[in-house]
């Protein structure tokens, strides 16, 4: 039995998103690099130029694989179209029907949803440290606060 690279379950810190369940696979080197300039625009929804457009449609390909139909040259996978890192999710539709997850069901989601679900996966992949949860800190006391600070005994001086 060989090492399986693992798979990011997203998590989400708006309300709305309670209850949903994401499980991802990771990206390559060369796509993270790819992605990185996309962190700019999180939270920028309204006022896109072409570039944001375009840079926005890459993110998608490479989250959520190439729709059937793709022409895209992708150098950067060799000549292959994008395979989607979705692997499972629980996301359904208004009629209590699973929405697929693959390059169509997450194309059919509003900008918004979109958007949270493919920064939430690039703060997964990019390994960006969330909360440490209860009962932790964010590290012991500082080193000089636990060093005695008295003066030394006459007889330890010489």
């Amino acid at each position: 039995m060989g090492y399986k690279r693992p798979v990011y379950l997203l998590h989400f810190e708006d309300e709305q998103f309670e209850g949903l369940e994401i499980r991802c696979r990771g990206a390559s080197i060369g796509q993270v690099a790819g992605l990185m300039d996309l962190a700019s625009l999180a939270g920028k929804e309204d006022d896109f130029s072409k570039e944001d457009l375009e840079s926005l449609e890459l993110l998608w390909r490479v989250f959520a694989g190439c729709p059937v139909d793709c022409n895209w040259p992708h150098e950067d996978q060799g000549g292959n179209c994008y395979v989607s890192k979705i692997k499972e999710w629980n996301l359904e539709d208004e009629d209590d029907v699973l929405v697929p997850a693959d390059y169509a069901g997450f194309m059919a989601q509003d900008l918004a949803f979109q958007m949270a679900v493919a920064f939430s996966w690039l703060d997964g992949v990019l390994g960006t440290p969330g909360e440490l949860g209860k009962g932790l800190t964010s590290g012991g006391p500082s080193p000089e606060v636990s060093i005695p600070m008295e003066a030394l005994s006459p007889a330890l001086v010489s």
